[in-house]
């Protein structure tokens, strides 16, 4: 069975060999076709002539071959490098070499946006510590700072609802309400709640 990277050489040389034929094929056909109807193949500068073409298009598919040897020995890095550092990237196992290089983009960019969104919450929850930490140096009042601490974590979840509930140093069965917000009317800020009420 033939390693990974001759595999890979071997398909991108085959669609080298394609171009190759595209190239010289058609034009020498129709060449030949045009010579042999107006006679024009024995004149003394044709062979000069199809040397030089046959020298140039050699010349090109060679520069093209190097190209075609960068672009894998590039896919072949790229692939190696997102491997060890992401090992859930996923490369297929018959993906063109060009195919390769735009999965480990794509990956390392899903990296990096999962990575970019955790920062981002690390900012949020510092900000909240560094406002809860502010506020306790302009109050003591610790009902002031746990309306303040439900208002932020509402905030940071998205949510309109909340209430933060204490459990009653006398009555275990029991908590009593010290902060809510959204609720109304129907439970007010010292309100003991029975352990199970559904409310």
């Amino acid at each position: 069975m033939l390693p990974k990277s001759s595999k890979k050489k071997k398909r991108l040389y085959h669609s080298l060999n394609i171009i190759f034929m595209l190239i010289i094929i058609l034009p020498l056909a129709v060449f030949f076709y045009l010579g042999n109807k107006y006679d024009f193949l024995h004149d003394q500068y044709i062979k000069p002539l199809m040397a030089g073409i046959l020298i140039y298009t050699f010349a090109g598919v060679f520069f093209l071959r190097k190209i075609f040897d960068k672009i894998i020995n590039i896919s072949n890095e790229f692939s190696r490098k997102v491997v060890t550092g992401l090992p859930d990237a996923a490369f297929e196992d018959g993906g063109d070499e060009i195919g390769n290089i735009v999965v480990s983009f794509e990956t390392i960019e899903a990296h990096y946006k999962e990575a970019n969104r955790q920062l981002e919450s690390k900012a949020k929850l510092l900000t909240l510590l560094k406002e809860l930490a502010d506020l306790c140096y302009i109050t003591r009042d610790p009902n002031e700072v746990l309306f303040f601490t439900l208002e932020r974590a509402l905030r940071m979840v998205d949510a309109d609802v909340g209430s933060i509930l204490i459990l009653d140093e006398n009555e275990s069965r029991k908590f009593i309400m010290r902060a809510s917000i959204g609720h109304g009317d129907r439970i007010k800020i010292g309100d003991e709640i029975d352990f199970e009420s559904p409310a």
